[in-house]
């Protein structure tokens, strides 16, 4: 399939309006606020999955490829500080009271990521919510953020099936056919990842804004984001997993690590988001708040 000229020349309209506007909406305090949340987020939500999916898989084999698939992401030192954070979280005594009391602390904890994003999603598409909203728009709010979260862990053990899958084919066929090179396999591993990605991106682009969306103005914007994540985890892991940053900053050096990983992996989100609205807009979606929201606009008064 040939693209067309005008096609492209719309692509790359849309990819300018939309770094315009993701200008306007002040990027670098949103990424930071999401990766200040998300660093206390991260092991929450490991052990909300880890204790909801532990009933049917091994909790120690579901803890050690979480770990490694966080290993690949933001290097080996960092993964090893949260490894003990959340060593040091396990073992802790707990009765039934505060074991309880725990589980719901860590979906308060794990949740309020997502609030944070959801609110920096309506921020973009310049809604808010009304100001009589009631406990219901506060439990859906937290009730789609666990939602987001039980996707995220299904689509970890997708992942982690095809992962298996692809790795034993990929013995076999190098077996029956020594000639193949092996570039073929990691280019499925890409080609997973990117599906993978592109289907976690989507879900919150669709799911936490306060807008109405249809699914096929969302797949754009979330392929788009999820080829940028890709590439440039590919780029932080060379200069940052691979740098001295962690022996510049001593002891702090694995936090710095995960929080400048954070810190770009939210500036990606929110171009995204920001692509997404403005293709909706470019094919003439007329968007719709949901009942507990309403839009605004900006005037700037000289």
């Amino acid at each position: 399939m040939i693209l067309k000229k005008e096609n492209v020349l719309q692509f790359w309209s849309l990819l300018k309006d939309s770094y315009k506007e993701f200008n306007e909406n002040d990027p670098l305090r949103l990424s930071s606020s999401t990766a200040f949340f998300a660093t206390f987020s991260i092991i929450p939500i490991i052990i909300l999955l880890l204790t909801l999916f532990g009933i049917i898989f091994s909790e120690q084999l579901l803890t050690g490829e979480f770990l490694n698939a966080l290993q690949g992401m933001v290097g080996e030192e960092t993964t090893e500080h949260l490894s003990t954070v959340l060593e040091n979280i396990q073992q802790m005594q707990q009765g039934i009271w505060l074991t309880v009391g725990i589980i719901i602390f860590l979906m308060f904890v794990a949740t309020t990521l997502f609030i944070v994003v959801q609110s920096s999603f309506n921020q973009i598409w310049k809604v808010q919510p009304k100001e009589d909203v009631t406990y219901r728009f506060i439990v859906k709010n937290r009730g789609i953020s666990l939602l987001i979260i039980l996707v995220t862990g299904l689509l970890f053990l997708t992942t982690l099936f095809l992962d298996l899958l692809i790795g034993f084919l990929g013995d076999n066929i190098l077996n029956l056919i020594p000639g193949i090179n092996q570039w073929l396999i990691k280019l499925l591993y890409i080609a997973l990842s990117l599906v993978i990605f592109t289907l976690w991106f989507a879900s919150m682009f669709k799911f936490l804004p306060d807008v109405k969306l249809t699914w096929k103005n969302v797949w754009p914007g979330s392929l788009l984001t999820a080829i940028l994540f890709l590439i440039g985890q590919h780029i932080m892991g060379l200069v940052l997993v691979s740098g001295n940053i962690s022996t510049i900053y001593g002891a702090s050096g694995s936090l710095v690590l995960l929080l400048l990983f954070i810190f770009y992996s939210s500036f990606i989100l929110y171009f995204g988001a920001t692509f997404v609205k403005n293709y909706a807009v470019y094919k003439d979606e007329k968007i719709k708040t949901t009942k507990f929201a309403v839009r605004y606009e900006i005037n700037i008064v000289e």
